[in-house]
């Protein structure tokens, strides 16, 4: 039980944080078809660190969170 509570809690918390920005959007298909492009990218992102190596996981990850900052501050 507890470790389906380790496994499991951060898709949850993902799901409350995502339904909590949903109910506020304005437009709510654009914000879900955002969502689907993310995770689809997440899953490429993924196996590319499989085929390149974990080692090189962090800088895939260190792009993509340089590309959300630059999008969210162009957005504010």
């Amino acid at each position: 039980l507890l470790t389906c509570l380790i496994v499991f809690m951060p898709i949850f918390i993902a799901n409350l944080i995502f339904s909590n920005f949903f109910k506020d959007q304005q437009n709510p298909r654009s914000a879900f078809g955002s969502n689907l492009i993310g995770a689809m990218t997440g899953g490429i992102l993924e196996y590319m660190a499989m085929l390149s190596g974990y080692h090189s996981l962090l800088i895939i990850i260190s792009i993509s969170y340089l590309l959300a900052f630059i999008f969210a501050s162009r957005k504010s």
